[in-house]
């Protein structure tokens, strides 16, 4: 095995994880570092939520007639969330109660805002124009009463949005393809969707997913006011400002972290490992974090030790590894931060989707409360402000 190097700076990351380390001992390292208790707490963090995804069904097969890029569980099964979607998630977690009679409560990570496709167009692409992700769930199908639900959600303590970015997409990207005519782009855009991969043109373009991937100091500073402004309308639609924040893609900088700070963000979520975009070479540089773990602004990084994502790998028992996950993290006295997608709840395109992991979603709460009877139900800020984790 190779030797573990780990380099402690001032705000303490970790340099190096080797990738030959297998997956459960970077577990066990990650769930090693950091403040320490004895409470057995479990935050749900669920990315994605306000964003478009796959318009519907039909659109998807239309788009892989046309041979777009798009198979993936994401493009198989995510859309906006419909209000048979919430009202089935919701009545789920309203099923249970910690000892404290708390619900699981997802901390609903949200994209503010989306494309407006008919004015880019009518600027021949030159511009870019959003519309907030309200406006957005009032044009699509069973969508029209969803913030409604939203809302009965965040007062019974069910549902709890936090800041994931004003877009999920990168939009000098995006729109470098579509003023070069990338007939893939141009065939999702007609359809209302970006979130395919260029591979016939041969045009060299960054993932449009990746919204805070930037090539230049420029586009760097550009992404900060995105930033800014999303997180404006983030507290004009939910009345408070959001207290913390995951980037899209896990990919953001330390003048990105300033920009959430300035907007009041002193929590950021995240995986093991940031990728900082490079200006002068491709790829990423990498910087491993750890929960409780502190940047030079007092920022505290919370990182994700559990998963939940039987979308991504449905033959899996989710249940079972997701328990296995917790179990680790409770070992560690470390508080077990569970990641599952929104896409694991969406039924808009195919409900089984939604309704098989539902049945799982109940099975894993109903085994937490068994297995740990003074466990904790907390939301990411919870459990950092309220609880001085």
């Amino acid at each position: 095995m190779e030797k573990i190097s780990i380099l402690f700076s001032r705000d303490s990351h970790v340099d190096i994880m080797p990738t030959s380390i297998p997956n459960t001992l970077k577990q066990h390292i990650t769930n090693a570092l950091g403040k320490k208790t004895n409470r057995k707490i479990i935050v749900i963090e669920s990315d994605d939520w306000g964003t478009i995804r796959m318009p519907s069904r039909k659109i998807y097969d239309i788009l892989k007639k046309q041979g777009l890029n798009i198979d993936d569980p994401y493009n198989r099964y995510d859309s906006l969330a419909t209000e048979e979607d919430l009202s089935a998630l919701f009545d789920i977690l309203a099923t249970f109660k910690d000892h404290n009679g708390r619900h699981p409560t997802l901390t609903a990570n949200c994209l503010v805002a989306n494309p407006d496709f008919k004015r880019i167009k009518d600027s021949g692409y030159t511009k870019y124009f959003f519309e907030p992700f309200t406006e957005t769930l009032r044009q699509y199908a069973h969508c029209e009463n969803s913030f409604s639900l939203w809302k009965e959600g965040i007062q019974d303590n069910l549902f709890h949005p936090q800041f994931h970015g004003r877009e999920h997409l990168n939009i000098s990207s995006w729109l470098f393809a579509l003023q070069h005519g990338d007939p893939d782009t141009l065939c999702g855009f007609g359809h209302g969707f970006w979130g395919h991969t260029i591979r016939r043109s041969g045009l060299q373009s960054r993932p449009f997913l990746a919204a805070y991937h930037f090539r230049s100091l420029k586009e760097e500073d550009r992404i900060c006011q995105i930033i800014n402004e999303g997180m404006g309308i983030f507290k004009e639609i939910f009345g408070y400002k959001s207290r913390s924040v995951i980037a899209p893609k896990f990919i953001w900088s330390s003048k990105m972290e300033k920009a959430f700070s300035a907007c009041g963000a002193n929590l950021i979520q995240s995986q093991r490992n940031q990728l900082i975009p490079s200006i002068h070479k491709p790829g990423f540089q990498t910087k491993f974090h750890y929960s409780g773990q502190k940047n030079s602004l007092a920022q505290t990084y919370l990182v994700r030790n559990a998963l939940f994502e039987p979308t991504s790998a449905p033959n899996n028992d989710w249940v079972d590894s997701c328990l296995k996950d917790i179990s680790r993290a409770f070992l560690w006295k470390t508080p077990a931060i569970i990641s599952a997608h929104r896409v694991n709840f969406i039924g808009a395109i195919m409900p089984e989707n939604r309704d098989k992991n539902l049945i799982m979603l109940k099975e894993l709460l109903r085994k937490i409360l068994l297995r740990w009877p003074t466990v904790e139900f907390l939301t990411t800020d919870q459990l950092f402000f309220n609880n001085n984790i």
